[in-house]
């Protein structure tokens, strides 16, 4: 009986020792997990929108140089690429009918001043009139403009570089004939720089003023940056387009050689500032452009979610404002796995 007595009493302390436990299973909820986090600090700074386009590179100051009258050409003492100095002969036509001409003219202005003295000498003994004095000395100067005409073309049937410079292009040859005016060189004058144009839409034209600072940087030199300015910016639109032209002058550069043509990548820092906060681009839980959601880190250290403006991204970074307030903390790291009052611990701390 003993043994019986003790073996029911067993089982009834087992089974209230395992009421209690379920009890106390059902009655305490399970600690919620609290998940590391790191946080960037909410700083305002005020900061430029960077502007990334990409343009030609060009020279500034291009000249198109032709003979002033038509004839076979003779020589050619250029090549494209060549470069050149102020006043150096590029090419040359065959003068001998040009220099005709100017025997010609020559001939018959000095016979036009033999006449008019002649006929002065006759005048002063009444035998010829003023009249017939004035015809011939009208004839004089007839034949003298004549001259200087001719003298001008034989002086332009050659081609001279108009200052020092780079033969960008040549479309003649050697014997061809060509008539006058018809273009024969592209000369680069190079002192004057090179430039890159493009074109910017309305909105973000009106970030940019004259003089703000530019870096370039080309393919053949991926690692060497550029700089420039923002010269020109057209006041109106281009009628197809609907975009405003702005021109870019590039800081000379004497260690490379640039050539027309280059495709360089553009990036202008306006001057022109916006307030904003630049946050790691891991803190963005969504984002439809331009509002985009964060955490925000809260007394009780839970979190809460907060409406965002976007501005731009800069590299890993995201220009921000909007609904933050200075020396806030905004969840960075691990914001992607959170839900609107989770509770965290933070782990790591950033500036933004």
């Amino acid at each position: 009986m003993g043994n019986f007595l003790s073996k029911m009493l067993g089982r009834v302390c087992l089974a209230t020792a395992l009421c209690v436990s379920v009890h106390q299973a059902f009655a305490t909820p399970p600690q919620a997990s609290i998940r590391p986090v790191e946080v960037a600090t909410v700083l305002y700074e005020e900061a430029a929108r960077p502007i990334s386009i990409s343009a030609l590179l060009a020279y500034k100051s291009t000249q198109k140089l032709a003979f002033k009258v038509g004839g076979p050409v003779a020589r050619i003492l250029v090549e494209e690429g060549d470069a050149v100095k102020k006043g150096q002969v590029l090419a040359q036509l065959d003068t001998e009918e040009v220099q005709a001409r100017v025997g010609e003219a020559e001939a018959r202005y000095e016979n036009a001043l033999r006449n008019v003295d002649r006929l002065e000498q006759l005048y002063k003994q009444n035998v010829v009139s003023l009249d017939q004095l004035q015809d011939a000395e009208t004839e004089r100067n007839v034949a003298e403009s004549q001259l200087r005409v001719a003298r001008f073309n034989l002086r332009y049937s050659s081609i001279k570089a108009l200052s020092t410079g780079r033969i960008v292009s040549r479309t003649i040859e050697a014997g061809e004939l060509v008539a006058p005016n018809q273009v024969a060189f592209t000369l680069a004058d190079e002192s004057k720089g090179w430039i890159m144009r493009t074109g910017l839409s309305d909105r973000k034209v009106v970030l940019i003023n004259h003089g703000d600072p530019v870096s370039v940087r080309f393919d053949p030199w991926p690692l060497q940056n550029f700089v420039g300015r923002v010269s020109q910016i057209s006041e109106a639109a281009e009628e197809r387009s609907g975009m405003f032209e702005v021109e870019i002058a590039l800081d000379p550069v004497n260690e490379l050689r640039l050539r027309d043509g280059y495709i360089g990548r553009i990036r202008i820092e306006p001057t022109q500032k916006e307030r904003v906060v630049k946050l790691p681009s891991l803190a963005l839980v969504s984002a439809m452009s331009p509002v985009g959601v964060v955490y925000v880190l809260t007394s009780d250290n839970t979190v809460e979610t907060r409406q965002i403006r976007i501005h731009y991204l800069e590299g890993s970074h995201v220009a921000v404002s909007g609904d933050l307030k200075e020396g806030e903390s905004v969840i960075t790291t691990g914001a992607a796995f959170l839900h609107d009052g989770d509770r965290v611990r933070v782990v790591g701390r950033k500036k933004g």
